[in-house]
């Protein structure tokens, strides 16, 4: 089994076409098709199966490539040790982060201290994104609205960020410091979208209340989100880290009276794999930064 064998294949699984995939890799269709049947061949199962002009693949290929992706990984981390023990990439960290509004406060007090380490941080929406960067070895730590809950995975809670009712300021609520879910509960939602983590705790709280949400608009964004809300389209379940930034000066915020709402603010990385120390030095201030009392807010 050759790794270019892998790499063809790894190739053909994102394409799920034999001709795009030959075009990426920039060789003929009939040498990646001969490739992929050694490749199987070695294996001793078929790893695809046709679907009218799609190749996708089968309950053995999806075991082969999770396995194999894991490897390249594997292999890649071992690159950036070797590179950190000639001092190469020693002072790099790569961060995946759900919660943009947190980041720059953190990172601020780290580089600080740190001048010379270079950041670079992916902005990530999706939890289940975050999740398989950090296990694929594609960003050394995540930090994240919900843990991520796999075996190997170290994961600490941070701090904690409280879950609010915004209305507008023409609202029947507006002015009011606290409101039940089970007030806005027949009112259009400004939503957020089904693929982010907020999304997630959002539904569990209105699941707890046997609250079935009317969603008029879906978000990822946060100031659309509060500005949509804010022009009256709809109320809006709001973590209160997005208190002050733009579009809060037209909404009234207000707590949510009928139990603790919360999320938490989660910094996580794979346990037993390679970081560089800076890494290591980050996952400390973390540590110090949220111990102080910071204010999310």
């Amino acid at each position: 089994m050759e790794h270019i064998q892998l790499r063809y294949f790894l190739t053909v699984a994102e394409h799920e076409n034999i001709t795009h995939a030959a075009d990426e890799l920039n060789i003929t269709q009939p040498s990646l098709s001969r490739t992929i049947a050694r490749l199987e061949e070695n294996v001793g199962v078929n790893l695809f199966e046709r679907k009218g002009k799609r190749i996708i693949l089968n309950p053995y290929g999806k075991i082969f490539e999770k396995r194999v992706r894991r490897m390249f990984s594997d292999m890649e981390q071992a690159q950036r040790e070797l590179k950190d023990m000639a001092k190469l990439e020693q002072n790099r960290i790569i961060i995946g982060s759900t919660v943009a509004r947190i980041m720059p406060k953190l990172l601020t007090d780290f580089l600080g201290t740190h001048p010379d380490i270079l950041f670079n941080l992916i902005q990530i929406t999706n939890h289940e994104m975050i999740r398989k960067n950090l296990l694929d070895g594609d960003i050394d730590l995540s930090v994240s609205i919900m843990p991520i809950d796999e075996p190997g995975v170290e994961c600490r809670r941070q701090a904690s960020d409280e879950i609010l009712i915004a209305v507008s300021k023409n609202h029947r609520l507006a002015g009011r410091k606290s409101a039940s879910l089970l007030e806005i509960a027949d009112e259009p939602l400004v939503y957020h979208s089904y693929e982010t983590g907020l999304r997630r705790i959002t539904d569990a709280l209105l699941k707890r209340m046997k609250i079935n949400p009317k969603i008029s608009f879906e978000c990822t964004t946060p100031e659309i989100i509060c500005e949509l809300a804010g022009q009256g389209f709809g109320n809006a379940i709001i973590p209160a880290s997005w208190l002050g930034m733009m579009g809060m000066t037209s909404l009234s915020v207000m707590h949510i009276s009928d139990f603790k709402c919360e999320r938490g603010i989660w910094l996580s990385w794979v346990e037993g794999r390679y970081m560089p120390p800076s890494a290591e030095d980050f996952i400390t201030h973390a540590g110090r930064h949220f111990e102080k009392g910071y204010s999310l807010t």
